[in-house]
């Protein structure tokens, strides 16, 4: 039940307009947003009821990406400026990593309306691709993922029909089918979330997310049964198979990647550095024979 007392507490713990730990307070659900958009990941867009209101009624994210560790295109740790777009943002001379990226998954969606029914839209883009999904994806869809309670009676058949006859690749089989047949068939779905405090012997604060159907949303062809089946009998029967040894060859790719950048800095003559540079071209040879 909330209260003012309650509501109180809460703004005592994480701050005013906060829904999430404040770790470091400079990184607020905006610095998380332009993290995802700046690495080419999501979407956002903000709706309102009123032109003079600050906060919104409710939003949207389309996904396009999920990064995982192996397809950073950087070292995890090293520092990442954001562009010039948000050089009128209080964050723009903070940096980011992907440890920050993979935490704004969690910390870019918990914003709220001052009537607390703020709710957004969330859909994968055509050009999402399943099989890069990294495997912490799963706890994300667990929280903000749709489930098929809510899917309409004629979209769910074609959902059965997925589920049972679709044969996923061993990277897509980490994930349930209702994520595969969301990012694969674009089905949209809306989340929404309240604080709820119980206030007995001690303070509990919980934040309850709820989702349903986007009852705008015009099924499209793609989704009857008969072209769902159609999808599969294209894709479902051979499915690609990742060679065991990629993860690990681009693990030690990076690994190796990491120690020559360390070398290479503290190098203090062309002759030191061409002696590293040749002590790492074997290696390089031997990962592309």
């Amino acid at each position: 039940m909330r209260d003012t007392a309650s509501s109180s507490k809460q703004k005592n713990f994480f701050g005013k307009g906060w829904y999430f730990k404040p770790w470091d307070t400079r990184k607020t659900p905006t610095f998380y947003q332009a993290t995802l958009e700046t690495t080419g990941s999501t979407a956002f867009k903000n709706f309102f009821r009123e032109e003079q209101h600050n906060d919104p009624a409710y939003s949207t994210c389309k996904i396009f990406k999920i990064i995982s560790p192996s397809n950073w295109e950087y070292d995890l740790f090293q520092p990442l400026h954001f562009p010039e777009f948000y050089k009128n943002s209080p964050f723009f001379e903070m940096k980011f990593n992907y440890w920050d990226y993979q935490q704004a998954w969690y910390n870019a969606f918990p914003i709220q309306n001052h009537k607390h029914k703020h709710t957004r839209l969330f859909y994968f883009d055509k050009i999402c691709d399943s099989t890069t999904f990294p495997s912490w994806f799963n706890q994300w869809w667990n929280l903000f993922g749709s489930t098929p309670e809510i899917i309409s009676p004629a979209t769910l058949n074609s959902y059965n029909l997925f589920r049972e006859k679709f044969k996923p690749s061993d990277t897509d089989r980490r994930f349930h089918p209702l994520c595969l047949f969301c990012s694969k068939f674009f089905l949209p779905w809306v989340l929404g979330w309240t604080v709820e405090y119980t206030n007995d012997t001690t303070l509990v604060i919980q934040r309850k997310f709820r989702v349903k159907w986007w009852s705008k949303f015009k099924i499209p062809p793609s989704l009857s049964e008969t072209n769902v089946q159609k999808w599969i009998a294209n894709n479902g029967s051979s499915p690609k198979q990742v060679p065991q040894n990629t993860h690990y060859q681009q693990s030690e790719f990076l690994n190796q990647k990491s120690k020559m950048t360390a070398l290479l800095a503290a190098a203090t003559s062309p002759e030191e550095m061409q002696a590293i540079l040749s002590k790492f071209t074997p290696l390089q040879q031997e990962s592309s024979s």
